[in-house]
């Protein structure tokens, strides 16, 4: 920007400050304005603050000094918030079963031709590529001029398909159960229940169908996409267990059901633990503070006889469907190291790809859920 711009920043009027003026300006009320959201807008909170105090000037229209974007109301002054809803937006099922569309205007048949003209989707001729032969205009200044506009104000992509880009398939997974957000609900007499008997952290607050609240506390976690599954730890011999609920009441002891067991994650025994959305993904934290990724995979009973060893986690009885010979199996990913001390909480965010750990030490790490290695401390 600041090399386009000559060594400065642009005039602050023209400067991107304010995402509902972005959006008018782009949507109808400039028709040479042509805008393309970034990547950056569904992972990087970052970029829509000016944490570093430059001076952008001051804006003519408002007499106000440029500093962060102006966010939409829905986003409550959050760059976080902002990033996060049109990550989950980008991701719904509506915009997957209409990506075909935007991928037949940027990189399909309708970017050129007659299907380009009937879509409204034409461009300035220097933006496509292979329109100008640089090389063949005799004028210098011409030539520069012609070379500038390329670079600075950017070329349609190479077109890679030239027939209708097939319709995405509908997702069939199962929408894990909503939060609880409303403060009614929060302050419902089975949470005050639970906090009065101290069962620990409350780790969980979730609706049921009956509006009523579903709380888990203490050293549990729900399962998803599952409402009845719970995974526990903090037992003397070091193991996880899966339990099921049966029934509707919130009390544990005489409702749950042992189903499974799993031993030898850790060398000295399991502290914290989290799971993915769609519950595929376990990750374990244990005393000396390493980090264990694990999948969950079903397998038959046959051939699993004495694979309860050091990196291999087994679950003893039949988890899903009780009548089958399938157990749902933990094979270890990828063990973590970073923290010196116990890990003391977890959580895996698949919206963002990452997990995030911290340690009686008084870390705090960021790790990528893809790679499988570490991104960079938070506190």
């Amino acid at each position: 920007h600041v090399h386009l711009q000559g060594g400065k920043f642009d005039h602050a009027d023209r400067i991107f400050a304010s995402v509902r003026e972005s959006w008018d300006s782009a949507s109808h009320l400039s028709l040479s304005d042509v805008k393309e959201l970034i990547p950056e807008f569904y992972y990087l909170p970052d970029f829509l603050l000016n944490e570093n105090g430059l001076d952008l000037g001051t804006r003519q229209k408002r007499s106000t000094r440029l500093d962060g974007v102006e966010l939409p109301p829905w986003a409550h002054g959050s760059s976080d918030e902002f990033v996060r809803k049109m990550r989950q937006a980008l991701e719904s099922e509506y915009v997957s079963s209409h990506l075909h569309e935007w991928i037949d205007l940027i990189f399909g048949y309708r970017q050129r031709g007659p299907a380009a003209v009937e879509a409204l989707n034409v461009f300035h001729h220097l933006t496509y590529e292979g329109a100008v032969d640089v090389d063949a205009i005799k004028d210098p200044v011409e030539r520069m001029s012609t070379i500038a506009q390329i670079l600075n104000f950017g070329q349609t992509p190479t077109q890679l398909f030239s027939k209708p880009h097939p319709k995405r398939e509908q997702g069939v997974g199962i929408v894990p159960p909503q939060i609880c957000t409303e403060p009614s609900t929060l302050q419902s007499q089975p949470l005050r229940d639970l906090v009065r008997a101290g069962e620990g952290i409350i780790r969980d607050v979730r609706a049921q169908g009956d509006s009523r609240p579903s709380v888990v506390a203490g050293n549990r976690i729900l399962l998803p996409p599952s409402q009845n599954e719970f995974l526990v730890w903090g037992f003397p011999d070091g193991s996880v267990r899966l339990t099921v609920r049966s029934g509707s009441t919130l009390t544990k002891a005489e409702v749950e059901k042992q189903v499974g067991t799993y031993e030898n994650l850790h060398q000295d025994g399991v502290t914290s633990v989290s799971s993915s959305d769609d519950g595929n993904v376990i990750v374990t934290g244990g005393r000396l503070g390493d980090i264990c990724v694990w999948k969950f995979r079903d397998s038959k009973s046959a051939g699993l006889q004495g694979m309860a060893k050091s990196g291999v986690a087994v679950g003893i009885n039949s988890i899903r469907g009780h009548g089958d010979a399938k157990i749902k199996q933990m094979v270890l990913r990828k063990r973590l190291s970073g923290h010196k001390d116990c890990v003391t909480c977890l959580l895996v965010s698949s919206m963002h790809s990452v997990i995030i750990s911290g340690s009686k030490d008084r870390t705090v790490l960021l790790w990528d859920t893809y790679r499988l290695r570490f991104l960079r401390p938070l506190a």
